[in-house]
């Protein structure tokens, strides 16, 4: 569904009214988290959020540098809660919140869905764990659809941008369980929202380990791929 819209749009003449500058500038996020940490040392949580900060810090020093790739015409936000199936089928049947459509590289784009379709567990629960044969399930069926269109370049592209993605939103996560100003939160699970976002920013966390612990699998489905397009 996510190839069939990308398809659709490719080639489209249009723009964008919200062109969502800075959403994927991993190193904005990560500033932001350290001045959370400086600003906010009189937090209550500050004490259990610093460590799972620390750690977030430290595994965004170990991420690859992605290689600049070209625009494309995307969703922006391609997580499976925007994802519409028929409840008989199971098929795809459509993709909403499409106030963030707008222009992006394709790895991106990919990484960020691949992070929501691969998380089981989703993002409330800080026992995040990545699956191959999601992955694997989701990026053939993408390629079905994009092979063609879609690049070699862009298809090597997509591990390093998943871990990429998860990285920036556990900084995210973690950054507004001190700022308390960005992230939406549950009252009836959490006792607050600082609480509700430093679980998630721990599900992340475990998400880039779990990913990084599998990466050889992953490697493989993507080699296995790359022949079909």
């Amino acid at each position: 569904m996510l190839a069939r819209f990308h398809r659709a749009l490719d080639g489209l003449q249009h723009r964008f009214a919200n062109p969502r500058l800075g959403v994927h500038d991993t190193d904005r996020h990560l500033a932001r988290l350290r001045s959370a940490l400086s600003d906010h040392q009189n937090h209550p949580r500050y004490r259990d959020v610093k460590p799972l900060a620390r750690q977030i810090l430290d595994l965004a020093g170990e991420l690859d540098r992605l290689r600049p790739m070209p625009d494309r015409i995307v969703h922006g936000d391609p997580k499976i809660n925007n994802m519409l199936f028929d409840p008989i089928s199971g098929a795809g049947r459509a993709l909403v919140d499409l106030d963030t459509v707008g222009m992006m590289p394709l790895p991106l784009e990919l990484g960020d869905a691949f992070r929501s379709w691969c998380n089981p567990a989703g993002e409330d629960d800080r026992s995040g764990e990545f699956s191959v044969e999601l992955f694997a399930a989701g990026l053939e069926g993408y390629v079905s659809v994009a092979a063609g269109w879609l690049t070699a370049d862009e298809l090597v592209e997509v591990i390093p941008a998943v871990r990429t993605i998860i990285t920036e939103l556990a900084a995210r996560f973690c950054a507004d369980a001190l700022y308390e100003d960005y992230f939406g939160w549950d009252p009836e699970r959490f006792s607050s929202r600082s609480e509700h976002n430093q679980v998630r920013a721990a599900g992340q966390l475990a998400l880039a380990r779990s990913l990084e612990g599998r990466r050889l699998e992953l490697e493989r489905v993507v080699n296995r791929v790359l022949v079909s397009i």
